[in-house]
């Protein structure tokens, strides 16, 4: 549950207890939103804030910020809003700002594939009102007669719907298959970490290459898993990059493949 305050933003357990929290500053109103989306398609969301001074993006799990930038605007009831504006496959961000302060930012601002460092996925291309959720509205724009119950379907209340392609560094994107998954234990880590590839289909069984992107897109780290002679379904990183260089905290995308499908995973290092 985030919650945004004239000073903090604060995401709550559904215990009530608080998992993180960032300083903001919405002097001007006390009132701002956030949206949540899963940006780069890896099964875990992100958080969008944008209060009187920046917009941000948070990792939702950690609080971790992967990307801001500064705007003015009084704020009273507005939000970022995530869509597929120009049919490019890809998310973009839309904010709104105004003269405030010293600040002289004005108008409807959209953010895209270099604002976001690795380019984000496909979403929807309708984003139809302030309570926003993806039952009350169809694609081409039309109301459903009868609405299917969000909170019962999905439960995503102001996130919008992601779609199953996403690129890094300009790569011809693999698709991403549902039936595999990856992951990595512990997560967040510090010194290393097993990564673990599981998959439900007959055909792969294994991993062949595996790559690590840092959150502006650029490859850290290569995996051969055939020539490296390391285990194809579950191995240890230790957190370096090609060149044997200890990686600074950060979030990384962890991108498996193998007969041209791949899969993708969020991890977070601590130092």
């Amino acid at each position: 549950i985030g919650v945004a305050s004239r000073e903090q933003y604060v995401v709550f357990e559904g215990d009530g207890s608080i998992l993180w929290s960032y300083p903001i500053n919405e002097s001007s109103s006390g009132v701002s939103g956030s949206t949540v989306f899963d940006l780069y398609g890896d099964g875990f969301p992100e958080v969008i804030h944008c209060d009187q001074d920046s917009i941000r993006i948070f990792d939702a799990l950690s609080g971790i910020l992967l990307w801001s930038k500064e705007h003015s605007t009084h704020t009273a009831m507005e939000f970022p809003v995530i869509a597929d504006i120009d049919k490019d496959g890809h998310a973009e961000l839309l904010t709104v700002s105004s003269p405030y302060g010293d600040k002289s930012y004005n108008g409807l601002f959209a953010y895209g594939l270099d604002e976001g460092g690795i380019p984000w996925v496909e979403a929807r291309r309708v984003w139809n009102q302030h309570t926003y959720h993806i039952t009350n509205v169809n694609d081409d724009g039309s109301l459903p007669r009868v609405e299917s119950p969000n909170w019962v379907d999905y439960n995503n209340f102001r996130c919008q719907l992601a779609g199953l392609i996403g690129i890094y560094e300009n790569e011809k994107p693999a698709k991403r298959v549902k039936s595999w998954s990856l992951s990595a234990m512990p997560n967040p880590f510090s010194t290393r970490t097993t990564i673990v590839f599981s998959s439900n289909s007959e055909q792969v069984s294994s991993l062949e290459e595996l790559k690590v992107y840092d959150c502006t897109g650029r490859k850290v780290r290569g995996f051969d898993l055939h020539s490296d002679g390391i285990a194809l379904r579950s191995f240890v990183w230790d957190g370096t990059d090609d060149d044997g260089r200890l990686l600074p905290t950060g979030v990384y995308i962890v991108s498996g493949h193998s007969r041209g499908g791949r899969v993708d995973a969020k991890i977070i290092i601590v130092r």
